[in-house]
């Protein structure tokens, strides 16, 4: 056995000390055999892991900190730099996290948790520009990550960019088709479109798809009543705003805004009137 087979070995056998402290719940003691673990060998990643880990959730960050540049000394490569990262993150250390991050794409492009994560940052500190850039690049290397498909749905929506948006909630609706948020956001998306066929004949489809065929049913037992009656006041007060000497315009809006109402009710009879009353209305 040779000088370097020998340090590994022994740094392996120092950690696995440092374990049986752990075990026993004596951290001081496991700290120091981890330490002692990681002088005799830096390439021992379980005693990174372990000591960061303890480090963690005494929510001592320095130490922590200066573990991770030890790490990032020894062996710089996209992994660490993101674990890293991820860390700073979750301490709420946001502009340090980006940094690493993408200094772990300079290694790397295509490293998707960078990406993933530089999103996230971005997105949760209302950086639309940046994180659209970032979901983007996510998206491209991984079209089914559900979380980052509504995260750029929503930054569309916000920036009026319905085209693009709808297509978005497309591929985020084939992953989870029964999100009745998703589904009443793509519904306004049509509508914003001038689609308003469209968005009847979605929301039709989708009820067809569904068992009990209402929104309703998509809520808790204890909230249902409450969103029945919201819903039925609401069309109410709109039934009750629809006259003759109206302007074609507002009737026009009103049928359709019954007709979809209607639709999340369950009530499709009710609905396909409306809906027949706004073609004709717009025909004429």
């Amino acid at each position: 056995m040779d000088y370097k087979e020998y340090k590994i070995q022994k740094s392996k056998e120092i950690y696995e000390i440092g374990n049986v402290y752990k075990e026993k719940e004596n951290l001081v003691s496991a700290i120091k055999f981890f330490e002692s673990a990681i002088e005799v060998d830096t390439g021992n990643k379980l005693a990174f892991r372990e000591l960061l880990e303890i480090y963690t959730n005494e929510k001592n960050i320095k130490k922590a900190a200066l573990l991770f540049q030890k790490l990032l000394k020894h062996k710089t490569n996209d992994s660490n730099y993101y674990f890293y990262s991820k860390f700073l993150y979750e301490n709420l250390k946001y502009k340090t996290a980006i940094f690493y991050l993408k200094k772990s794409l300079m290694l790397n492009r295509k490293f998707l948790p960078s990406h993933n994560l530089l999103a996230e940052i971005y997105y949760k500190n209302n950086s639309d520009k940046y994180a659209e850039i970032y979901l983007r690049n996510s998206i491209k290397l991984d079209s089914t990550n559900e979380k980052n498909l509504q995260m750029i749905i929503h930054i569309l929506y916000k920036q009026n960019k319905f085209i693009e948006c709808s297509e978005f909630l497309d591929k985020y609706l084939k992953l989870n088709p029964i999100d009745k948020n998703e589904v009443i956001r793509k519904t306004k998306v049509l509508l914003k479109l001038d689609k308003e066929l469209d968005a009847f004949n979605f929301l039709n489809e989708f009820l067809d798809s569904n068992e009990n065929n209402s929104f309703l049913n998509f809520q808790d037992s204890n909230q249902k009543t409450d969103t029945s009656e919201k819903l039925l006041d609401l069309r109410n007060t709109k039934l009750y705003k629809l006259k003759k000497e109206n302007s074609k315009e507002e009737n026009l809006k009103l049928n359709l805004e019954i007709s979809l109402i209607n639709l999340f009710l369950g009530q499709r009879k009710k609905a396909i009137k409306y809906i027949i009353d706004f073609f004709k209305l717009k025909d004429n």
